[in-house]
């Protein structure tokens, strides 16, 4: 059926249905611009031409009666951008050519129900008469009275102003004379276009989603609110749609409005989804039989078939809404990022790219069927004891979150998916009463540290605030096991900050450490000593099941602490002291950690391994470049043997031995716990061999032998032996 918008609106109600975009017309990208400028420009050119009519193709909608009207309302599925630019040509003549009082009571019949702000202007609009002072149209209602400052962050309304702008620049550059009758024309309409009812062609449900602006596909926000309205019961329904796009809408607008984007209505939807299925996850932790289900909605439909779930699920999406209505300070309260922001109130946070505002972090990036998701499981467990905090206000609330900080950061083999329903109930446990339930699924040591510090802070309160710092170093984050709870933590809390500062250079403190005794921890087969990789001192810093030997650990750096409390003791003197007593003293033990301090070879170790397949013979090692030995290791004195004499030596990257080649001879050097072995490889090899073995250098076995205590400790500096022997075989080839 031809018609044009003045005469279906005069016999129907047009109402944008709840299951369309905004309105877009009125957007500032290039793209769209070109759009409106082309629109408007053939709009105009078609009023002032008589004979011309503007055929604006087809319009699909259903329409249903008016309960006490005579008219009916008519819904558009496809067409709403083309009707709603149509509304505001209309309303603009209308109100510029004197005609808006008569034609009021027609132009109220154009409304939206896409948003309660859109539904609300437009209404306001059709009875605004603007003074045309001098000011733009959409400056002129905007200092109106019944215009809501907030309206300018609702898309629609905000494409709605700037399209009455650009309707206003082409009505002055057309319009010379009056066109209202032209337009509004029964018999001679300049548009017109063709209405299709979806009920009368027998279309499928499928329309709702897949019709849209010219065909094109809903969007993900759109398609989301069509069909959870449809899972919900009918008591719900008129609750959820009603708020998804007035407060909890208006949520995410204050949540994004100051983003620098194109489209802010974008991220303000896919905001609310993500937080929306983060709720939705949170309650179906809870459930007995949680399954992996990738369909959100299936999930949907099984969590919110209990009603609890739908009220809960709307109890906190009210509260979040209020909290953020009334100034969102709660995160920014208790929680900081930087090292310098430390207050005894607030509780630092060492998430990957972390946020304070917890809440925009999710809405900004939760994606749980990521093989990462942005919004890590402590951050999901953190958000949700905020939220408890927002629903019921308890006190202390900050030590709370120190605390559920501190199991969070301690508990990386727990905080798993699969425990996500029994950690929230140790969180509820947490903010209700302030304690940690005995079935937790919490790291048990950690719950166990927190009694001790708990204990140990209401006997020291004047060392509280100590406590707290060194909880929230990055390379401890909440575990301080690795001090002695004692008085004497102020000092050497104070000396470990200092020490272990942002941008340390950890060498100097592994070599420092060394000179106070054996620090390392055993991982299974493997010795772990940290490296110049700040993630790894932070392992070596937290007790551990699969790593023995803390408690070694702790006595070193409790040891190096109290030394360097000493102004006139520093990291650099220890080392000297050290590797001054080696040479200044004869009959000295070299041991392994003599070696490492002194020679730099023995520091290729990324991930701060070692390796001694035989802890009994402790000069036969391997250094680690990773955590497995089919990456790259190296024999440490062989390492250390290559970069002292680059001239005839090479060594592979895989514990190869080193080879001694010179173009006549090539011999293969392997360390041994006695010393060197040293094989031929032929006749002249044999023979350079034989004669370092009547020179006395080497014995029977062909072996450089080391001179060893009685503890089999070296007496003598193995790696400057067997360099001295190696230039005596120089000068044999040379001869």
């Amino acid at each position: 059926m031809e018609t044009s918008f003045w005469k279906l609106l005069s016999n129907n109600d047009i109402v944008i249905p709840v299951i369309q975009r905004d309105y877009v017309h009125g957007r500032t990208s290039k793209k769209v611009s070109k759009v409106r400028e082309n629109i408007l420009n053939a709009m105009f050119k078609t009023i002032i031409t008589s004979d011309v009519i503007l055929e604006l193709d087809f319009i699909y909608g259903f329409s249903e009666e008016c309960e006490g009207s005579a008219n009916k309302k008519f819904y558009p599925l496809d067409g709403q951008q083309r009707l709603t630019t149509l509304f505001l040509l209309h309303w603009f003549i209308a109100a510029k050519e004197g005609k808006l009082q008569e034609s009021e009571s027609v132009l109220r019949g154009f409304t939206y129900d896409v948003r309660h702000s859109s539904r609300v202007f437009c209404n306001g609009l059709v009875r605004y008469q603007p003074d045309w002072s001098g000011m733009t149209v959409s400056k002129g209602i905007m200092d109106a009275s019944w215009f809501f400052a907030g309206w300018i962050n609702d898309p629609t309304i905000h494409s709605m102003l700037i399209m009455l702008d650009a309707i206003e620049m082409k009505y002055e550059e057309y319009c010379k004379t009056d066109v209202w009758d032209r337009l509004i024309s029964l018999e001679n309409a300049p548009f017109v276009f063709h209405i299709l009812y979806t009920d009368e062609l027998n279309l499928p449900d499928e329309l709702y989603i897949k019709m849209n602006s010219r065909g094109k596909e809903l969007t993900e926000f759109e398609y989301f609110k069509i069909r959870f309205s449809e899972l919900l019961p009918k008591n719900y329904t008129d609750e959820f749609i009603h708020k998804v796009d007035q407060e909890w809408s208006d949520l995410f607008w204050s949540m994004f409005k100051d983003n620098q984007t194109n489209d802010i209505a974008h991220e303000v939807d896919n905001g609310f989804i993500r937080v929306f299925n983060y709720i939705t996850d949170i309650l179906e932790s809870k459930l007995n039989d949680v399954i992996e289900e990738e369909d959100y909605f299936i999930r949907y439909e099984r969590v919110f078939r209990d009603h609890n779930n739908i009220d809960r699920l709307f109890s906190i999406l009210d509260t979040l809404a209020l909290y953020y209505k009334n100034g969102n300070i709660l995160f920014q309260e208790f929680l900081y990022i930087n090292e310098a922001e430390f207050v005894l109130e607030k509780t630092r946070i060492f998430f990957t790219s972390p946020t304070v505002n917890l809440l925009k972090k999710c809405a900004s990036s939760y994606q749980p069927d990521s093989r990462i998701n942005p919004f890590s499981l402590g951050e999901q467990i953190l958000l949700y004891a905020f939220i408890l905090q927002m629903e019921s206000p308890t006190k202390e609330f900050g030590k709370k979150i120190r605390l559920i900080r501190n199991l969070i950061q301690k508990s990386e083999d727990t905080v798993r998916n699969e425990n996500l329903g029994a950690l929230l109930v140790s969180v509820e446990e947490i903010v209700k009463y302030g304690k940690v339930d005995q079935d937790t699924k919490f790291n048990k040591s950690q719950v166990e540290e927190e009694n001790q510090k708990v204990s140990f802070i209401s006997r020291f309160p004047q060392l509280q605030e100590e406590v707290f710092r060194l909880e929230d170093h990055d390379l401890l984050q909440g575990s301080i096991s690795i001090f002695e709870l004692t008085e004497k933590i102020a000092e050497r809390g104070k000396v470990f900050r200092n020490v272990f500062e942002a941008n340390c250079n950890f060498t100097p403190i592994i070599l420092a450490m060394l000179t106070i005794g054996d620090y390392t921890q055993n991982a299974k087969w493997r010795t772990f000593l940290a490296s110049n990789k700040r993630v790894t001192w932070r392992d070596l810093f937290t007790p551990s099941n699969r790593r023995g030997g803390f408690e070694k650990t702790r006595f070193v750096l409790m040891n190096l602490l109290d030394r360097l409390s000493d102004p006139d003791i520093t990291i650099q003197s220890l080392i000297d002291e050290k590797k001054n007593s080696l040479y200044q003293r004869s009959g000295i033990n070299w041991k392994w950690a003599d070696y490492y301090i002194n020679y730099s070879s023995f520091r290729y170790h990324w991930d701060g391994y070692y390796y001694w397949p035989d802890s009994n013979r402790t000069y036969e090692c391997l250094m680690m470049n990773r955590t497995i030995l089919s990456g790259k290791h190296w024999d440490p004195y062989l390492m250390a043997i290559k970069e002292q004499k680059t001239k005839f030596v090479s060594l592979g990257d895989y514990g190869q031995p080193l080879i001694y080649g010179n173009g006549k001879n090539t011999v293969i050097i392997r360390n041994s716990n006695e010393g060197f072995v040293f094989t031929g490889t032929n006749q002249d090899d044999i023979q350079l061999l034989d004669q370092l073995r009547l020179s006395g250098y080497l014995d029977e076995e062909n072996i450089l032998r080391i001179k060893q205590s009685k503890d089999g400790f070296d007496l003598e500096n193995r790696i400057e032996k067997i360099l001295r022997i190696l230039d005596i075989v120089d000068h044999y080839i040379e001869v």
